[in-house]
């Protein structure tokens, strides 16, 4: 199998704590949904919270966008080219400071 096949995969597989890269949201009914709770290509998102009933995402500025899984099916991710927290070089992957738990606010 390809490197490429391997490394690009469906945000609705990413699991909770993995940080992504967004490479195509297909659809511009996906990309309007994306862009609404700030999700855009070629963002690094932390995945907080990954579940049948929602994709919890903490975007580069600190935000928390929640996706429906259907919808975080035509996204496409891979690995960052350099893993951050989130965007942030200072903040260890997977150790968000400030960031809101589940159920704590809403970017929807």
């Amino acid at each position: 199998m390809p490197a490429a096949s391997r490394s690009r995969r469906s945000l609705a597989a990413v699991p909770a704590g993995e940080q992504v890269e967004i490479r195509a949201i297909l659809f511009r009914e996906v990309r309007a949904a994306c862009e609404l709770v700030g999700v855009r290509e070629g963002d690094v998102v932390l995945c907080r919270e990954s579940g049948p009933a929602r994709i919890v995402l903490e975007t580069q500025t600190g935000a928390v966008a929640i996706l429906n899984p259907n919808t975080a099916r035509f996204v496409a991710v891979r690995a960052p080219a350099r893993a951050t927290g989130a965007g942030r070089a200072d903040t260890p992957a997977g150790a968000v400071a400030g960031a809101a738990s589940p159920g704590e606010g809403s970017a929807a």
